[in-house]
């Protein structure tokens, strides 16, 4: 076997530095930095099941979207690839046993600890309170997505090791199972037969790319970070600022105001979060 079988970054998530709710990774301008700076492999959707999740709140979830659904990706793609060619019987229940039953089970039932001890419930997500918190609201969002990219991992290799699985398990059983969620479930995978018949590919051998190339599975309208809600275009901010868009530009260069980034090659943007605390403190003076 030429592929790890346990998840990618989970330590790294609950307990190391990228554990959202690290003082250094709270949400501030150094997340639009670090989505400019973020090189991801882009696989686009793999396997049988596509992720429907909302769309980014914050820089900070649009970078842990982008991480977290590049490495579930290609945890699949090498599962897939790995587990298609091992045709020994006992070995895939090995596989089946050591993937499924202990490895990816405990995963989701850490982080369903995480999320029932800090109460991070996603109707305080869908439904902000006014004086909500942006930090909390974030975290939510993220520790939710890494229990749906696991969710994901889990039916993905389930599938591939559907002859040695006795009884499947949905993204219903496994949130009342191993997260302890209480119904109703709200899902966020859909079958996506479409890539059933796609060969599969090698993880490896996929080129690294930047977040400013071309990536169409990131701009489906449930998915995009280029949002009104998440951003400011050059248009909006001239008028916020009351200024052309060469002054703009001078103020951008002179640090007076928020820097924008660059998605996907797309024109620059400025993300609202920033932006509005920016102008707030100016009219706090």
């Amino acid at each position: 076997m030429e592929f790890d079988i346990y998840f990618p970054l989970i330590e790294e998530l609950l307990h190391g530095e990228l554990n959202p709710e690290r003082p250094e990774n709270n949400d501030g301008h150094h997340f639009t930095i670090r989505l400019q700076e973020q090189s991801v492999s882009q696989t686009g959707q793999v396997g049988k099941y596509a992720l429907r999740y909302p769309k980014p709140i914050s820089p900070k979830c649009s970078w842990y979207l982008q991480l977290l659904k590049s490495e579930t990706n290609g945890y699949c793609l090498d599962a897939l690839n790995g587990l298609s060619t091992e045709k020994n019987e006992f070995v895939r229940n090995y596989l089946r046993k050591q993937m499924l039953d202990d490895h990816l089970t405990t995963c989701l039932m850490r982080v369903g600890e995480v999320i029932r001890s800090k109460n991070f419930r996603l109707e305080e997500l869908e439904n902000p309170a006014p004086d909500a918190d942006r930090d909390r609201l974030s975290n939510i969002y993220i520790w939710h997505l890494l229990k749906v990219c696991l969710i994901k991992a889990y039916l993905e290799v389930q599938e591939i090791l559907s002859d040695v699985v006795g009884w499947k398990q949905t993204e219903e059983s496994l949130c009342l199972g191993a997260l302890q969620e209480l119904p109703p479930f709200k899902r966020f995978l859909i079958s996506n037969p479409a890539n059933d018949k796609q060969p599969p590919q090698r993880y490896s051998a996929i080129a690294s790319t930047s977040v400013n190339d071309s990536a169409p599975d990131l701009q489906q309208e449930n998915e995009t970070v280029m949002d009104d809600a998440l951003f400011y275009d050059t248009g909006k901010m001239c008028e916020l600022y009351v200024c052309s868009e060469s002054t703009l530009k001078r103020k951008v260069k002179s640090g007076e105001i928020p820097s924008p980034i660059k998605l996907y090659g797309k024109k620059n943007l400025y993300s609202k979060m920033e932006v509005d605390i920016h102008l707030s403190s100016l009219r706090n003076r």
